[in-house]
């Protein structure tokens, strides 16, 4: 039995876990709630100045970009994160920017050849498989947004593993988000032309921006960087091989749909399901701001084998994120047809019951909490890999039995059937592997146990 100096430690320990985890939930809470306004606004005005059809164009091109700056930066997302941030729990600094310096030189080859790729077949590619046609300079300007997106995640996941949550979320994503809905709403209140490449330009220009602030900032920052300790481009590419292949088809599993659908009926009707995949990505934002300031305190909690206040962390960041995407489920699948037709217009109502059917797979992904995130910072890289991989063939399955049988409503049924079972397959195995349970649960106990040891962390002075 644990002693009761012992319990106190471990409660003590919980209480800054909590005080951290909160305050960086807070700026990464703001920073999301700023990005997903101006991600709205860029919606709304582009249902409203676009046609159908090139607003199709638009969520394709943007779900394109996402995956292939994915492949670009070498799946290194949550192996910069978790690199850095034990560099620096573990006092030797330049491991952390040696770090940097070896994904910046994997990321400029990756990304190099990437947009090279896209301007030579870019516009070929689109047209025969999406049926969309890049006019003009279309490829090759979205060759550019790939580039500066694949930088952008390197920045982004440097400050999160220096523990700036509040840097890492606004770059990773907001940032870019609010200067490009500043640009469109500045265009559409002067009544500007408004065409597809001008969007793409846009789009590219507004990562650049962010891109160039985030650089400009960690410059300052790179003394934190400097000292003993190196990593090996081996080593970096051994510890990021397997999240590699596993980013790759989180990312497909996401956006296949969307591409299943364009395939298949053409960017109208893909317009139709985009406006309901991107409103339904708002289920899990609680549970993603909670991802994004967890990452770093999982990685320290594993490395010192600290199960107790693993297993009540987890558990902790399950319902408090759980609670609020399960009112934001409820809302949105009862007032689906109204929130389609406020956001997009008239016209887009015709996607209520898609806009249902995403929802659902969005139940379990809350329910099951940071599974993933778990199997990634208790080197079970490989387990997730397999089970995504798994999944993602199923899904793919699905939507092309679905597609031809039950047209766009069936696709997006076939992605729930397959995130449902992919995200229960994956608490499965971390319960399996660790023992752990990350599931919410709405005993008021464990809420109000996080609620007070927020308040005693802030009387006792403790920082995050």
């Amino acid at each position: 039995m644990l002693t009761e100096s012992r319990l106190n430690q471990e409660a003590e320990k919980f209480r800054k876990l909590s005080g951290r985890v909160l305050h960086g939930l807070g700026w990464a809470f703001m920073s999301k709630i700023l990005g997903l306004a101006s991600g709205l606004v860029v919606n709304a005005i582009l249902a409203r100045t676009l046609s159908a059809p090139d607003v199709g164009a638009y969520f394709v091109a943007t779900s394109v970009v996402t995956v292939v700056a994915m492949v670009a930066s070498f799946g290194m997302k949550q192996s910069i994160v978790r690199l850095v941030s034990d560099a620096i729990a573990r006092g030797i600094p330049g491991r952390a920017g040696s770090v940097f310096v070896r994904a910046l030189a994997l990321i400029s080859l990756g990304a190099t050849s990437a947009a090279a790729l896209v301007i030579w077949q870019g516009a070929y590619f689109a047209k025969q498989v999406f049926d969309i046609k890049l006019m003009g300079h279309g490829a090759a300007v979205i060759a550019l947004w790939i580039f500066f997106v694949s930088f952008s995640t390197l920045v982004s996941e440097t400050f999160r593993g220096l523990h700036n949550i509040k840097l890492a979320t606004m770059l990773d994503g907001p940032m870019m988000t609010i200067l490009m809905g500043l640009a469109l709403l500045a265009g559409w209140i002067c009544s500007l032309p408004l065409d597809l490449n001008s969007v793409f330009l846009i789009a590219a220009l507004s990562v650049l921006a962010s891109l160039l602030l985030g650089v400009s900032i960690l410059y300052k920052h790179r003394n934190r960087l400097k000292g003993i300790g190196s990593i090996s481009v081996r080593q970096l590419i051994a510890q990021s091989a397997p999240m590699f292949v596993t980013n790759i088809a989180i990312y497909t599993i996401s956006n296949v749909g969307l591409w299943v659908v364009a395939g298949n009926f053409g960017p109208k009707d893909a317009a139709l399901f985009g406006a309901a995949w991107k409103l339904v990505n708002l289920v899990a934002v609680p549970l993603l701001l909670m991802n994004m300031s967890i990452q770093p305190i999982l990685a320290e909690l594993h490395a010192a084998g600290d199960v107790v206040t693993f297993q009540r962390t987890l558990r902790g960041v399950a319902s408090i994120a759980g609670l609020p995407s399960l009112v934001i489920i409820i809302l949105m699948m009862s007032f689906s047809e109204q929130l389609l037709v406020i956001v997009y217009g008239t016209e887009y109502s015709k996607a209520s019951l898609i806009l249902v059917a995403l929802c659902i797979g969005q139940l379990a992904n809350v329910w099951t909490g940071v599974c993933g995130q778990v199997l990634i910072f208790t080197d079970n890289q490989s387990d997730l890999m397999r089970l995504t991989l798994s999944t993602g063939f199923l899904a793919v399955v699905l939507m092309s039995i679905a597609a031809p049988l039950w047209g766009v409503l069936g696709v997006a049924l076939a992605s729930s059937v397959s995130r449902v079972f992919q995200n229960l397959l994956m608490w499965n195995r971390v319960y399996s592997l660790t023992g752990l349970k990350t599931h919410m649960t709405l005993d008021l106990s464990v809420l109000r146990e996080g609620y007070h040891s927020l308040r005693l962390n802030r009387k006792s002075g403790n920082k995050p």
